[in-house]
């Protein structure tokens, strides 16, 4: 377990110096697996802070990185399927600012094994976020959880 005052030196980088600091302008994703949370929960206070609009999005265990979608739609869902992304989705994007991602996964063996063709098939399908996120300040970092130990 990580000491609070330590996440909240480690949220400070990742938003004053990574993304140059927040405003009341901001909307700011904050994404990353329920593993990921102590930080993620001081991020959160620290957007609210510096009167930003935080977005939290909990990523589930099976989805690598929060692609939109999981591991589950790229083994089991046909091409027509995953083509099907629900417009909010995109909205939800456009309408960030800046965008903290916060890598740590719980149990990487559930979004593992997949074919070339099912990660290219996944990889695709998110292309148009990655893009809208790296028009955008935007920073990644690596929590230590278990699993990567």
């Amino acid at each position: 377990m990580i000491d609070k005052e330590k996440l909240e030196i480690w949220a400070g980088f990742l938003l004053d110096h990574s993304i140059g600091g927040v405003t009341s302008d901001d909307r700011v994703m904050i994404k990353g697996e329920a593993v990921c949370w102590p930080l993620m929960a001081v991020l959160e206070q620290k957007v609210i802070e510096a009167g930003g609009v935080p977005d939290l999005h909990v990523v589930a265990p099976n989805n690598e990185r929060g692609r939109v979608w999981s591991a589950g739609m790229a083994r089991y869902a046909s091409e027509e399927q995953l083509g099907r992304i629900p417009g909010w989705h995109r909205d939800r994007y456009d309408s960030m600012t800046k965008y903290v991602e916060v890598l740590g996964a719980e149990d990487p063996k559930q979004f593992m094994g997949l074919t070339a063709d099912q990660s290219q098939s996944l990889a695709a399908a998110d292309r148009p976020f990655a893009d809208i996120r790296l028009s955008r300040p935007w920073v990644i970092t690596l929590y230590p959880t278990e699993a990567s130990a």
